[in-house]
């Protein structure tokens, strides 16, 4: 089934029936033969992000300890499966921005740039083939599997979704308050996964009134790539400042200022974003989806 949760069907149910789904999809993928490709190890980190977004809903149902111990234990498992996605991060946001560059750098300082992330990226996928974690982090997902069957969840409809949605809409509205005029990286990686977390939870929400809760997953969506985007120029930006300042030559500073004036573009039209999607109050806003799940479930 699709990543979402049915109003007309028991909470605890659904949220199992999700969880065992995405699990297995992790396990089939990582389990892939010959081994994974970089595809399936996309898609294995995928379950696991949505699965996490999933468990932050339902928290309080299923205890702190437990939900720490298995938010660590999933969180661990996609940091291990990281080396081959980041591998390519470098050249296809590279790539990316090189069109803009043309007329402020130099020919010659694209093609030497370009070069030498191509570089990087080849030695971190024969690295990452070279660790072989993908067999370890299946066996490790196959167990959580296993206990997925017997997660208890007392609570009955809305009820248990709605404590959870309510702290991460919460976050999201801070993490947009923080980031101020003049963010720093961290802020913006914060906010980032606070609109990830939003999308995901929107889609498990879908059904409640499909109309809305589309729209309204787009643009969290939206916001969560434009995020992405900007994260991967800042790191872009601190390879080339550190290990390959000597490779651009002339061209570093021309080069920099071009990455700074993407990453500001991208971030106004962030902040537009997230102003649309966190305007309303925790409380208005829980209170809306909880009638909105009520009237779905009928």
């Amino acid at each position: 089934m699709a990543y979402v949760l049915d109003p007309t069907r028991p909470v605890a149910d659904e949220v199992r029936r999700t969880a065992v789904e995405l699990l297995e999809k992790a396990v089939e993928h990582l389990r892939a033969e010959p081994e994974p490709s970089v595809k399936d190890v996309h898609q294995a980190r995928t379950s696991l992000k949505k699965l996490r977004s999933l468990l932050r809903l339902v928290r309080a149902e299923l205890g702190e300890e437990r939900w720490r111990d298995l938010d660590r234990r999933l969180r661990d498992s996609g940091r291990a499966l990281s080396a081959l996605r980041d591998a390519d991060v470098g050249t296809a946001t590279f790539d990316a921005l090189a069109p803009s560059l043309a007329g402020t750098v130099d020919g010659g300082t694209v093609a030497r740039v370009a070069s030498a992330l191509a570089a990087d990226a080849a030695d971190a996928r024969a690295r990452a083939r070279d660790q072989s974690t993908a067999g370890a982090v299946a066996q490790d997902l196959a167990a959580t599997l296993s206990a997925a069957h017997c997660w208890l969840i007392g609570a009955r409809g809305f009820s248990a979704l709605g404590p959870g949605l309510g702290r991460q809409y919460r976050l999201g509205r801070s993490a947009y308050a923080a980031i101020g005029r003049r963010p720093d990286d961290e802020e913006l990686h914060d906010l980032r996964k606070r609109a990830k977390d939003l999308w995901y939870h929107l889609l498990l929400l879908g059904p409640v009134w499909p109309p809305v809760t589309e729209v309204l997953a787009r643009e969290a969506h939206h916001l969560s790539d434009l995020l992405g985007d900007d994260h991967d120029l800042a790191v872009l930006r601190e390879t080339l400042a550190g290990r390959h300042w000597g490779t651009a030559g002339e061209g570093g500073p021309a080069l920099m200022e071009a990455i700074g004036s993407r990453r500001s573009s991208i971030q106004a039209e962030a902040r537009r974003s997230a102003a649309r999607l966190y305007a309303d109050k925790p409380g208005p806003w829980v209170a809306r989806l909880d009638a909105w799940w009520a009237t779905a479930a009928g």
